[in-house]
Formats: structure tokens, C-alpha cells, sequence
């Protein structure tokens, strides 16, 4: 189970729609910008060891309110710790990103949406609008991406908070919200940032904006109720990121025989190359 997507969903902690949006065809879509112009990239991090062992410590307190903030104090500065020590294992994982710095520096969000939008929705009305963008009248999309790159450089991996406001008069709360995660099939590169940065990094922002893609399709499903009649059997799923294998508890929405959607057991939605594929047909 991957613990940027819990964190991200317990922020966000969907899904419970009272009823389907209605998202007609025709309906005009509004994809509201993010404030940050350049799309953000993070080296995929490995945070199981962050704050290592921690060992009981007994303080000698004059009284129970004494021992009581002797306690909180120190679970102040493990949690500092540990804080600090996640933040060194991110810099580190960052690294990964060196080779491609100058290309995501020119790798803006208007252009990951609009690419991401004609493969997402080729029929519909589309429109990016400013950062300032209110809700009300067509339907409000706002989307949060981050992508990742494990370490090996074999894939993409994209996390993205979705938020749906319906057409309509103007509301605060968004009528639909969930986190998507997309994992890319993995690829088997001599030399990955070559092949990611091959024309002007043409091949790394195709298959970011395949992912955007996936994710926006795959949340917009979801908001008009494509999913809710599907009663599958909770199932451990195996999947590959990159080079590894990864394991995740979940429930099967849509399968393929390369690919999975699932509904995780945080109500997320993941959508993941398998680890061994199946044959497709032609």
C-alpha cells in the first residue's frame, strides 16, 4: 500500500456521491489551471525506514502532569524527526530527476491539460480557465497532479487529486472528489533518460499526458455513476511500478489483459499495469 496515496486521501476522503452527476456528452467541461504554472515531478521515495527504531524512554517526573509533557515532548521530536529524516529520503529520491530538469522547467500545465483533454475527451467541450476560477454554470473539473519516477527510470507513476463541480448555480463544495493514481506500463530502456528525452523530452511529456489522460477519464466515469453497480470481491492485486512488484488490497472495476482499475480500501482509484499480462486480441 503506498503512503503518499493514504495521506492524499485522507485529505481528500471521497467518494460517497448522493447521486451521479449528470455529465451528458455534450455538456461543456471547465479544467480549472492549478496556481503553479510547471507541472510537478518527484523521485519516487522509499519511507518504510523513516524514523527508524524507536526505543521507550522513562522519565523520572515529579507528578503526572510533569511525566505527561516529558511524554509529549518527546513524541514532539520523534515526530520532528522523523519528519526531517522523510524530507532527506525525498531529496535523495529527487536525484533521479537531474537529467531531465531542463525539460520539466519548460513543462507547463496548460500543456499536459490540453494534451491530456483530447485523448480524455475527444467529443466534448473543453475550455482551461485561470486559477481563479469560480464555480457555477458549466461543470468545474480541478485537477492536482503530481507525477513520480521510481528510480530505475522505467516508468511514470501519476497521483491526482480530482475535484468535480456540477453545472449549475455555484456551490462551494465540489459534488465529486477522489485521488486517481496511474501507474505507466513499465518500459525496458538501456538508457531511460535517453529515450524520455528523446526530441525535446517529446516521449516523457506523451506519457505524462497519457496518464493525465487515464486519470481524468477514469474520475469522470466515476462522478456519473459508471461504477456504482459493480459488487467485486475485496482481492489482493498484484501490480508492477517500474522494476518492482507492489501489492495492494482492492476491489476489481474494470479489467484488461495488460491493465486493472481498482477501488482501493481508502475509496481511492488506481489504475496499474499488471504483473503478467495477458494475451489481447488484435
Amino acid at each position: 500500500m503506498n503512503p503518499r496515496m493514504g495521506a492524499a486521501a485522507a485529505l481528500l476522503s471521497v467518494s460517497a456521491l448522493a447521486a451521479p452527476l449528470d455529465l451528458p456528452p455534450e455538456a461543456e467541461l471547465r479544467v480549472r489551471l492549478p496556481e503553479q504554472e510547471t507541472v510537478p515531478f518527484r523521485g519516487m521515495a522509499n519511507f518504510d525506514g523513516a524514523g527508524g527504531n524507536q526505543t521507550q524512554i522513562l522519565y523520572p517526573a515529579p507528578s503526572l502532569a510533569a511525566g505527561l509533557a516529558a511524554v509529549l515532548t518527546h513524541a514532539g521530536i520523534e515526530s520532528s524527526r522523523r519528519s526531517a529524516e522523510k524530507e532527506r529520503l525525498q531529496a535523495e529520491a529527487d536525484k533521479v530527476l537531474e537529467p531531465y530538469v531542463a525539460v520539466l522547467r519548460g513543462f507547463k500545465h496548460a500543456e499536459l491539460f490540453q494534451q491530456a483533454l483530447i485523448k480524455a475527451t475527444p467529443a466534448r467541450r473543453t475550455s482551461l480557465v485561470d486559477a481563479a476560477a469560480k464555480p457555477g454554470g458549466a461543470a468545474l473539473v480541478v485537477l492536482a497532479p503530481v507525477f513520480f519516477m521510481p528510480q530505475d527510470q522505467s516508468a511514470l507513476v501519476l497521483e491526482t487529486e480530482v475535484a468535480i463541480h456540477a453545472h449549475g448555480p455555484a456551490t462551494e463544495q465540489p459534488a465529486y472528489r477522489n485521488v486517481v493514481r496511474v501507474v505507466s506500463t513499465p518500459r525496458d530502456e538501456d538508457k531511460p533518460d535517453a529515450f524520455w528525452l528523446a526530441n525535446h523530452g517529446s516521449n516523457l511529456k506523451q506519457a505524462a499526458a497519457a496518464l493525465m489522460a487515464e486519470s481524468l477519464s477514469i474520475a469522470l466515469q466515476e462522478a456519473a455513476g459508471a461504477f456504482a453497480g459493480i459488487q467485486a470481491p475485496q482481492r489482493t492485486v498484484r501490480y508492477v511500478e517500474g522494476k518492482s512488484e507492489k501489492m495492494e488490497r482492492a476491489h476489481i472495476i474494470r479489467s484488461g489483459c495488460d491493465r486493472l482499475v481498482v477501488k482501493t480500501l481508502r475509496d481511492t482509484l488506481l489504475s496499474v499495469p499488471l504483473k503478467a499480462a495477458g494475451p489481447c486480441a488484435n
